[in-house]
Formats: C-alpha cells, sequence, structure tokens
C-alpha cells in the first residue's frame, strides 16, 4: 500500500471516530427521530459533498423523506437506504426496521435480481444495523450494533462503494441514448 493511501485510510479512520461521536452527541441532542435525521444529514454532508453524491430527499407534509419509488424511506444515498428510528428505539423497534429496510429495497430495485444491489441501514443514533440481499438471501445482524468507528465506517464505505450506477443496458440508454439529457461540464 502507499504511504498516500495508508495517509487517506488513517485519516478515514479519525473521521469515522469523530463522526461516531458526533452521531451519539446528536442522538442525545435529539428527542425524535426527525431530529436526528436532520442532525445526521448535517454530520454525513462534508463526506456527500467530497465524493459528489447528492442524497434524495423530497418535502413531504411533517417534514423531510425520501420518496422515489412512492415509498416513502428516511434517506436514500445511492444505492444505501436508511431507516432512522427515535434516539435509543432501535432495540425494541429492531425487527418491525429491518422489514421496513427489505421492503424499501425491494420497491426500490423493483426485480429481485437487483436487490443486491442495495445496501439497507437501520440506526437511532446510538446503534445501528446493516441489511444486504446476497446469494438468494438476507444477511443481516441478529442484534444492532453499537456506533463505533467501525460501523461508521462500513456505513461510509458503503456509500461511497455504492453510488457509482450498475452497468446495466437500460441504465446506460437513459444515460447516453438518443433521449438523454446533455448537461453542461463547469
Amino acid at each position: 500500500m502507499a504511504h498516500n493511501e495508508i495517509e487517506n485510510n488513517d485519516r478515514e479512520k479519525t473521521n469515522a471516530q469523530e463522526l461516531a461521536e458526533h452521531i451519539k452527541e446528536r442522538a442525545q441532542d435529539s428527542s425524535n427521530e426527525e431530529e436526528l435525521k436532520i442532525g445526521f444529514a448535517v454530520l454525513l454532508d462534508p463526506f456527500l459533498r467530497a465524493w459528489h453524491i447528492k442524497p434524495a430527499y423530497e418535502r413531504y407534509a411533517g417534514g423531510v423523506g425520501c420518496v422515489v419509488s412512492g415509498v416513502r424511506k428516511d434517506a436514500l444515498y445511492g444505492t444505501v437506504i436508511v431507516e432512522f428510528k427515535a434516539p435509543g428505539k432501535l432495540k425494541s423497534e429492531f425487527s418491525k426496521a429491518k422489514e421496513q429496510v427489505k421492503r424499501y429495497i425491494e420497491t426500490e430495485a423493483i426485480d429481485p435480481k437487483y436487490y443486491g444491489r442495495y445496501f439497507g441501514v437501520v440506526l437511532d443514533g446510538y446503534q445501528i444495523s446493516f441489511l444486504r440481499f446476497r446469494k438468494g438471501e438476507w444477511e443481516e445482524q441478529e442484534e444492532p450494533l453499537e456506533i463505533n468507528a467501525y460501523t461508521v465506517l462500513r456505513f461510509l464505505e458503503a456509500i461511497r462503494g455504492l453510488k457509482r450506477k450498475p452497468i446495466d443496458a437500460q441504465l446506460l440508454l437513459e444515460d447516453f441514448g438518443p433521449k438523454s439529457v446533455i448537461k453542461a461540464i463547469n
């Protein structure tokens, strides 16, 4: 590994530790899911901007949510779907939250062969859990994990790694076909 790669990895680990601490602080200061969601978005924004990722949010009566396929997800970063729970509530709502994220992935992916392109995250500011569909079955934790540098780094790596569109004939046609929109480069 080159010296610069080691430096970048060390910096990301440090940033992940700091981000984990800030997420927990936001959870302490939040009295409900919406406050946590907003605080989390503020903390995550510098990473998203650095990676040129625009989260998919849409306004609806009652706050900010994510409506992409007609289903309101809390947040969608590329193909990472995040479901928030009120601070400290994940343990009691864990099974229900995981099922909710699975439904979001199924709705977003449309076709079961694309489920594996999505990564699900459930968090409450203190705990976090990850879901993924691989080899015909769901991979998920039995219990939520503590938010720490390692779980935050896994979350950040998922966002960065899954920001790219999959190579798919239909997506290529949409982006580069005769009906695609030409964007000016600044």
